[in-house]
């Protein structure tokens, strides 16, 4: 049996006439061509040995029957009594109709981007509540589409924008449910299931849930990448690892329209490969349909994590059981070794989308063999992802006044947070896991039988944190080339950002000196990572040699993005990436930017009252990108901390404090 990687028995050698000897067990055929490989396992029953002959399907001439559509490379097929019996149609009467299941298509076609942007244009026409554009272009100029369904907000609208077509749902005070799907290009039963969701949506179902709710779907979130049969659509510069780098032109278009809508609940969507491995002597596969997972990154509220599971997990495994669908939380590694809980790691869409703070759930449907893009079992998987999303937006609508204020006050709640330095208050850098035992469902390859057993599972939720800073309440950076690349990007993200002169920056700083400096030999997203240790001192007698610097305040939602950007232990800090450049730092260095903290004031000093919104967003005259930044943006402040809480909106307002200060030290 091929485990993955490595037969587990000897390779048996055909007979001279080309027959092959075998006795009751399980096998693997390996059958290759010049361009696809793939590993079917199959049975020898007693009944096989009697009739003297066992016939299996090979059908190495699968591929994509569309020129500049790559074929699946190597497959890792599970038994046909497995296939028939446990991955067949859960509700054969729910009929998929999207592109991919049109009646006398060849079942090897899966949908193009015509078909794709086609498929929607004719929903559109179809729906009064459905509204779509096109929001940008990848690098080989292939459409990224977006598609929003709202009751009371339509109406056959001609927004003339996505800005425009935005507002107009925050305007209906209803939640918002965010659907992104196919994000990795490979991973299509994703996208299809985004577009079945658009066929619902055009429904009488969607006519009762849009009463409450409403949706915003992106269904191919990586065109390029899906025409082309990976996961990415540059070498291994992965959208799903870019939500704070924001290196990728698709991943700004993505993350901009993100930021307008800021929803209250987003779905990401994906597929995982399954092979067979061997577990206690037993050859197994995995069983589970779909894995959902809410956030595990312990910057994201108690209170979310807490009710996303009581809320929806426990809600949504429960109602796809009764779909006849297995599904349990997200998972990695293996049935041997243990399995490990979502990552919290958060540059990924499934944690970052929460970091606003929303609720946030990771659906990963199984690809059988393993074969990314395979269309092997595409029903099942289809209609597990679409069920799953219509399960999330129910949820969400039954309970919609709830959802709302409950997100309301948990971005007011970090809001408030990040006016006042508070040692208590800190941003995690990196999680560890606690072990539990937990029961895990898997097919037995031989006997066909679902199976389960008790494994070890490290569990990031209930971990503990291995790595965290306090908070501070803004950052003061240096206008210079070597910090340039890096302003941009925190704009691009929706931050608020102030321009100040040398004499205007305050007292109460912070920097970073340089204890270990190492970077990575092994290529990781296009880069070689760059870890450092630091240790943060306050400063003292600082000369500021630059004219300009750049006032990035915390008091703005955007906090937990701005703090993981830019703190330099993070794993996803611009440093980290190299989008700040620190490779040369040597041991003692500072680097070139500084944590604003505060200082303790006796008392408070007299502030005019300024209501004049003096927010820069212009940026560098040769940064020509659109900013665009989230509803209700909070102007970036300054604040003072200790046992008298100051907080300031514009630079008129900062000129005051630095003017008391100079004052009472004179």
């Amino acid at each position: 049996v091929y485990d993955g990687g490595v037969y587990t028995a000897a390779v048996i050698n055909p007979e001279v006439d080309g027959t092959y000897r075998l006795s009751a067990g399980l096998y693997t055929y390996t059958a290759e061509s010049a361009s696809a490989k793939m590993h079917k396992n199959f049975t020898v029953t007693d009944s096989d040995i009697k009739a003297g002959v066992k016939n299996i399907n090979i059908d190495l001439d699968y591929s994509w029957k569309l020129p500049g559509y790559w074929q699946v490379k190597t497959m890792y097929l599970p038994t046909d009594e497995v296939s028939s019996t446990h991955f067949c149609d859960p509700i054969p009467s729910l009929k998929v109709s999207t592109p991919s299941f049109v009646d006398g298509r060849d079942l090897n076609k899966f949908t193009t981007q015509t078909e794709l942007e086609t498929f929607i244009n004719d929903a559109r026409n179809s729906s009064s509540k459905m509204w779509n554009v096109n929001i940008g272009t990848t690098n080989n100029d292939l459409n990224i589409p977006l598609v929003i369904f709202s009751e009371g907000a339509i109406n056959n609208a001609n927004w003339s924008s996505v800005k425009e077509a935005a507002d107009a749902l925050h305007k209906l005070n209803k939640p918002i449910v965010w659907v992104g799907a196919q994000v990795h290009g490979n991973e299509i039963a994703s996208g299809e299931g985004a577009l079945e969701l658009i066929s619902e949506l055009s429904s009488s179902w969607g006519d009762e849930v849009l009463k409450n709710v409403s949706v915003v779907i992106l269904p191919r979130m990586n065109p390029k990448a899906a025409q082309y049969n990976r996961r990415t659509p540059n070498g291994d510069n992965d959208i799903n690892r870019d939500r704070i780098k924001l290196e990728l032109k698709e991943t700004q278009i993505i993350n901009q329209a993100y930021w307008l809508f800021v929803p209250e609940v987003a779905i990401d969507a994906h597929e995982y490969g399954a092979v067979p491995t061997v577990y206690k002597g037993k050859y197994t596969y995995p069983s589970y349909d779909i894995l959902v997972s809410a956030s595990t990154n312990f910057n994201v509220s108690s209170n979310i994590r807490s009710l996303s599971r009581s809320m929806y997990l426990n809600s949504i495994h429960s109602k796809l059981k009764q779909y006849g669908i297995r599904s349990m939380d997200y998972y990695d590694g293996g049935i041997s070794s243990g399995i490990k809980e979502m990552s919290p790691i958060p540059n990924m869409n499934s944690n970052a989308n929460a970091l606003y703070p929303s609720f946030s759930f990771l659906v990963e449907s199984l690809i059988p063999g393993g074969g990314y893009n395979s269309l092997y079992h595409f029903a099942r998987r289809v209609k597990s992802h679409c069920l799953t999303a219509k399960t999330i937006i129910e949820i969400t609508g039954a309970n919609a006044n709830y959802i709302k204020n409950i997100i309301h006050n948990e971005r007011n709640v970090l809001l408030e947070q990040s006016k006042v330095y508070n040692e208590e208050d800190v941003v995690v850098l990196s999680q560890s896991t606690q072990e539990e035992i937990i029961d895990f469902e898997y097919i037995d390859l031989l006997t066909n039988k679902i199976e389960t057993t008790v494994i070890k599972f490290n569990s990031y939720s209930k971990g503990s944190i291995s790595k965290s800073v306090t908070r501070p309440l803004g950052y003061i950076v240096p206008k210079t080339e070597e910090t340039k690349e890096a302003i941009i990007r925190l704009k691009n993200m929706g931050v608020s950002i102030t321009e100040l002169n040398s004499d205007e920056i305050p007292i109460g700083l912070q920097q970073y000196v340089v204890r270990n400096n190492n970077v990575s030999d092994k290529l990781k997203e296009g880069v070689y990572p760059n870890t450092l240790t630091v240790d943060i001192v306050d400063c003292e007698n600082l000369s500021f040699e630059n004219d300009l610097y750049y006032y990035i305040s915390l008091e703005q939602l955007m906090t937990n993005f701005i703090a993981l950007a830019m703190e330099p232990e993070s794993e996803t800090s611009f440093i980290s990436y190299r989008v700040i450049d620190v490779e040369s730092y040597k041991e003692g260095e500072i680097l070139p930017y500084y944590r604003y903290v505060g200082i303790i004031e006796d008392e408070e000093p007299t502030i005019p009252d300024d209501n004049e919104d003096n927010n820069d967003n212009s940026g560098d005259s040769d940064n020509n990108s659109e900013i665009i930044l989230p509803q209700n943006p909070v102007n970036p402040s300054l604040g003072c901390a200790g046992s008298v809480v100051v907080t300031f909106n514009s630079l008129v307002v900062l000129c005051a404090l630095i003017i008391h200060i100079k004052k009472k030290r004179s």
